[in-house]
């Protein structure tokens, strides 16, 4: 803690740190569990108590455990500043929307989804799953991509039809490639996706090698690229 946040050690024991470790102690948290998360998020000092209860009790709602709760803010700590942005029953809103997705609770990227989600309008979000649609994309495919990379889903409107429109405009490519490979779509363009096909082409003429519609084999070089 003191390695991370020095001036913890000016913070008034009785006003700043006994209140913060009585609040995860009267919602039932053991001490291992108390010590691990303000020692992974000791900026937690500095959170209001009004604040830190409401938010730690939407988190324990939705995964079900002070356990569970513990370990998301032991290496996510900032689950706790994001949902301070939206009322109890906007957050519930949210869930529901998760939930009818068909995302599993104890799925470790639940709460990104419900984040993903929860940053967009409703208007914003059917509007991105029309340019989907508009694109091509099956509405199992935009599930299926939304499972693999929600955060993608975040990326503008103009970035999708771009990154979709690049990759099919080759011919021997389809929308598979980007539903199984969905970080595809924040790709650069111009230095990822343009250049790798380009690298398969001279490579399959002068080796033989598989073409490059083949389901995954764009994303590693991709990656590179990027």
């Amino acid at each position: 803690m003191i390695k991370r946040v020095p001036n913890v050690l000016f913070a008034s024991i009785v006003n700043t740190v006994k209140p913060k470790i009585k609040v995860f102690q009267d919602l039932g948290f053991s001490s291992t569990n108390i010590a691990d998360v303000m020692s992974s998020d000791p900026w937690i000092l500095n959170r209001s108590v009004d604040k830190l209860v409401p938010s730690i009790l939407v988190l324990k709602s939705v995964s079900g455990s002070n356990a569970s709760v513990a370990k998301l803010l032991k290496t996510s700590g900032w689950f706790l500043k994001c949902f301070w942005l939206h009322k109890p029953d906007s957050f519930k809103e949210f869930v529901k929307r998760v939930d009818e997705i068909g995302f599993d609770r104890k799925s470790k990227m639940f709460l990104p989804v419900i984040l993903t989600i929860g940053s967009m309008s409703m208007e914003t979000l059917e509007l991105k799953l029309k340019c989907f649609r508009s694109l091509g994309f099956k509405e199992d495919g935009i599930v299926s991509a939304f499972r693999r990379s929600p955060q993608t889903f975040v990326i503008s409107k103009r970035k999708i039809r771009e990154v979709t429109e690049v990759m099919l405009s080759r011919g021997n490519l389809d929308i598979s490639v980007i539903v199984n490979n969905p970080r595809l779509l924040i790709c650069n363009v111009e230095r990822s996706l343009k250049p790798g096909p380009r690298v398969f082409d001279i490579l399959e003429k002068k080796y033989g090698l598989p073409h490059s519609d083949e389901v995954g084999e764009l994303s590693p070089l991709a990656r590179t690229h990027n």
